[in-house]
């Protein structure tokens, strides 16, 4: 059970033990001197896929998924606050701190503005990538 803290009564059902839990059955094994020992179960053997009894966890997807739009539907502040720190602010430290565009020269041509847009972008890529 994974806690929702929302309305649902706080915990999800995501996760969910199987229907029908039961113990490992105790298993005699002889050892080498020949005398009796017990083992909770016995060991795994190539092949077997069956679990001894032992009940799994299950997991439901569409539950996980509808939880977790609760949690970010209930704590939209907070999503928008991670989201600010760690998509807007880095943008807006290289729009401050990051190099200045080179302007194109008056009444240049088409590839004199390409040159110049290219240089621009040149100078640009480390500010991107720390951004990415």
């Amino acid at each position: 059970m994974v806690h929702s803290g929302g309305g649902r009564g706080g915990i999800t059902r995501a996760i969910r033990r199987a229907a029908a839990p039961c113990a490992r059955p105790s298993v005699a094994l002889a050892d080498r001197a020949g005398q009796e020992r017990r083992r909770s179960s016995p060991s795994p053997q190539l092949g077997n896929r069956k679990n001894d009894g032992v009940s799994m966890v299950k997991f439901d997807m569409g539950a996980a998924w509808d939880d977790t739009l609760q949690l970010l539907k209930s704590h939209t502040a907070l999503v928008g606050t991670i989201a600010g720190v760690f998509l807007f602010l880095p943008a807006l430290a290289v729009a401050w701190f990051g190099p200045v565009p080179i302007e194109p020269a008056a009444g240049a041509d088409f590839n004199q503005v390409m040159e110049t847009f290219r240089e621009s972008f040149r100078q640009m890529i480390p500010g991107q990538l720390a951004i990415a």
